[in-house]
């Protein structure tokens, strides 16, 4: 995977496709509180001596769920999932399903448009810095080398 970078042309792209407004958004997000962030499920494979030796090992990332619950008193609970595959040449040699549940209190309405515009804007950053310390931590532990994934960067 490649750095994650948020360009000025994918913001614009973005203030094109959704309809909150700049501002609008803003407010709504400076309105949220987060009140805890955990990994909700976790799978791990690892195939041993996968590796084969092989010092070329190739990452593929999938930000594949993001979805928001609404609960009482303003609570919104949002599940982010991430799923990655380890190769060492054509062989898949490590694997990891992780969902993490974010739980924030909201003074704003929290609506399907702010969501689709904090999911491609902001959910990362909440959550892909502990995605890339868990994959760090269970891939060293199964003998393989530890693996480590870019940091997230926006422009």
């Amino acid at each position: 995977m490649s750095e994650k970078q948020l360009s000025s042309e994918t913001a614009t792209a973005i203030r094109q496709q959704f309809k909150l407004k700049p501002d609008e958004y803003r407010q709504i997000l400076d309105g949220l509180t987060l009140l805890s962030l955990e990994l909700e499920n976790c799978t791990m494979k690892s195939i041993p001596d996968g590796t084969g030796g092989a010092p070329d090992l190739s990452n593929s990332i999938d930000e594949n769920k993001a979805t928001f619950e609404l609960g009482p008193d303003n609570i919104v609970t949002v599940k982010h999932s991430y799923s990655q595959k380890t190769k060492a040449g054509k062989n898949v040699v490590f694997c990891l399903d992780a969902t993490f549940r974010l739980v924030f209190r909201s003074e704003q309405e929290f609506t399907d448009d702010f969501f689709a515009i904090f999911r491609a804007v902001s959910l990362n950053f909440y959550t892909w810095p502990y995605f890339r310390e868990l994959l760090n931590s269970l891939s060293s532990k199964t003998g393989m080398p530890p693996l480590t994934l870019p940091m997230l960067k926006s422009s």
